[in-house]
């Protein structure tokens, strides 16, 4: 799988077959994600598991997750990594 990166800062990097790391100029987070074999989808993103990549920081308000997400699902698609999200 290939990570991917735009002009604006952000950045994702996919963790082996589960899990990816994403990352904008402030700060880390985790994403719980699973690599897939079939025909539709390269990968599975389950949007509820969005969290800070560092333990202890504050759980994440639900409009930052959808921005998250929103940013990540446009790197997803500039790899051409084709992706489904799942709650």
């Amino acid at each position: 799988m290939k990570d991917a990166k735009d002009n604006e800062g952000h950045s994702i990097k996919i963790l082996g077959r589960a899990g990816m790391i994403y990352q904008d100029r402030k700060k880390k987070y985790f994403i719980d994600c699973e690599m897939l074999v079939g025909p539709t989808y390269d990968l599975v993103v389950y949007a509820n598991s969005v969290r800070h990549y560092k333990e202890g920081d504050e759980p994440l308000p639900d409009i930052k997750k959808q921005e998250i997400l929103g940013i990540v699902a446009k790197l997803l698609i500039s790899a051409k990594i084709r992706a489904e999200f799942q709650p």
